[in-house]
């Protein structure tokens, strides 16, 4: 008599070996959906970057990113918010990056009168790309991450060259890129 199928035992190792490599696996899996996350965050402010110094040479005059983070035990808000505008006028419209913080900033907080109180429990930073006539360039970076992650990217901008780039770092302070 001829009978097919699996006996119990091999469903048994079968289903072991699927819950080990799962163990395994999974760390990696989230840790590689969390640095996307970064990743995705870092470019698209990256872009928002690139959006002001065009307008600003567009319109001849100087614009400004601000960005806001929250703490990370905050429960303002939960991410960054970011604005375009031109440098002499306070920031409006505000966009959310949601789950990322900035964890060090090379930028300049954000002037007084910009009265960012929305943001009080949170840091402000502000850029200015375009026209700089008799007061030199600008320079400065953003650390983005998330909470207690240790993937860090810098998104940074240099006036004096017209760059904008980005890059994972090796650590905050180890802040040369990979």
């Amino acid at each position: 008599m001829k009978t097919e199928g699996y006996t119990l035992i091999e469903l048994i190792a079968v289903l072991f070996l699927i819950g080990l490599i799962s163990v395994i696996a999974a760390p990696f899996w989230f840790g590689f959906l969390q640095r996307q996350q970064i990743r995705s965050a870092a470019a698209q402010l990256r872009s928002v970057l690139g959006l002001a110094s065009s307008q600003a040479t567009k319109d001849s005059i100087r614009y400004a990113v601000t960005v806001c983070s929250s703490p990370s035990d905050s429960e303002q808000f939960n991410g960054i918010k970011y604005s375009i505008h031109p440098y002499a006028n306070s920031p409006v419209n505000f966009t959310t990056i949601e789950k990322v913080f900035i964890v060090k900033s090379t930028v300049r907080r954000s002037p007084a009168r910009y009265n960012l109180q929305e943001f009080n429990h949170g840091d402000c930073y502000t850029t200015y790309l375009g026209l700089f006539p008799g007061n030199g360039y600008a320079l400065g970076f953003l650390y983005l991450s998330l909470p207690k992650h240790k993937y860090v990217y810098r998104v940074g901008y240099n006036t004096l060259i017209g760059n904008i780039a980005s890059c994972p770092v090796i650590s905050i302070e180890k802040t040369q890129c990979y």
